[in-house]
């Protein structure tokens, strides 16, 4: 019974000594769910054995020495990369895609979105080439109103993506940003 040495008995022990002779001192049974005992952790052992070891280091090794053989050919780090601004206007699928074009146009100098369309949740996504048409885009966020109710104001998001044809060869990709460069705007009646 006795948990600690020195024959010192704890609180629960000494008690039902004494519930023998006076019933007041009795227990309620409050305490049922008390732990016996202060359960210690294992200490965590950082040794490792030796064939963990090995394989460890050989895993490391190998590493090392199957990227140090491979070819550079296409060196990544010299090569600039072409990012657009992904566009998202929430909940637009109610106007259509076409109305909501049309807003951002009148409302937006050089307005011309790549590859408009509508996702499962109903919000509009289009690409933009320059960082100063998303940012104006953006800030018409909260101001562009519905036609059909002029109390739901739609929200505009952008974010900064890898163009989508960067995995593209150089000429053809060299091509592709010429067609988006020179693409005509119906809305000022001039090509860029």
């Amino acid at each position: 019974m006795s948990r600690y040495t020195g024959g010192r008995l704890d609180v629960k022990a000494r008690t039902m000594k004494y519930a023998v002779l006076d019933p007041d001192v009795a227990s309620k049974y409050e305490d049922l769910d008390d732990d016996e005992g202060t359960s210690y952790r294992a200490k965590k052992s950082y040794r490792r054995d030796g064939s963990q070891l090995q394989k460890k280091m050989l895993g490391i090794i190998e590493g090392h020495i199957s990227k140090g053989q491979q070819p550079t050919i296409r060196s990544r780090d010299f090569v600039r990369n072409t990012y657009i601004y992904e566009i998202t206007v929430k909940n637009a699928s109610r106007a259509g895609k076409y109305l909501v074009l049309n807003l951002l146009a009148e409302s937006v100098d050089r307005f011309l979105p790549i590859a408009p369309k509508m996702d499962a949740n109903g919000d509009l996504r289009f690409s933009i080439m320059s960082e100063d048409d998303a940012e104006a885009i953006c800030a018409m966020s909260k101001r562009i109103a519905d036609k059909h109710n002029p109390n739901m104001k739609y929200v505009i998001y952008k974010k900064r993506v890898l163009a989508p044809f960067e995995t593209l060869g150089t000429s053809t990709r060299n091509v592709v940003l010429e067609i988006l460069k020179t693409r005509y705007n119906q809305y000022t009646n001039s090509w860029i």
